[in-house]
């Protein structure tokens, strides 16, 4: 047990190798996922300005876009790596720990 604490282990500085194949549809699917997000964001930012009994300077105005910034932000980057991963399917990619699981890519295996 104390060798799983220690902080000299490998693991974290692994590097997984994945072709653009491979990532596609894990990134069409996360793309699919923050348009829908940016979408509903924008939504509610719309239905908070509307309400007149809102003031402009309520905390839920300020939430709702950082969700718009932060949605689209994600949506943008996976746009990209998708035209991306459609051009050059055979690329291999180097993907750190939290990319593979911000991929998605274990979550069928489980």
């Amino acid at each position: 047990m104390y060798h799983e604490f220690r902080s000299d282990t490998k693991r974290a500085g692994w590097v997984f190798t994945y072709t653009g194949k491979d990532l596609l549809r894990s990134a069409q699917s996360k793309r699919t996922h923050y348009a829908v997000a940016e979408s509903s964001a924008r939504q509610a930012v719309a239905d908070l300005m509307l309400d007149k009994s809102i003031p402009a300077s309520d905390k839920r105005i300020e939430e709702a876009r950082k969700a718009v910034e932060t949605n689209g932000s994600i949506h943008e980057q996976l746009v990209v790596w998708c035209h991306e991963f459609i051009r050059h399917p055979e690329r291999e990619y180097f993907l750190a720990l939290g990319d593979v699981v911000f991929f998605g890519i274990t979550d069928s295996e489980e």
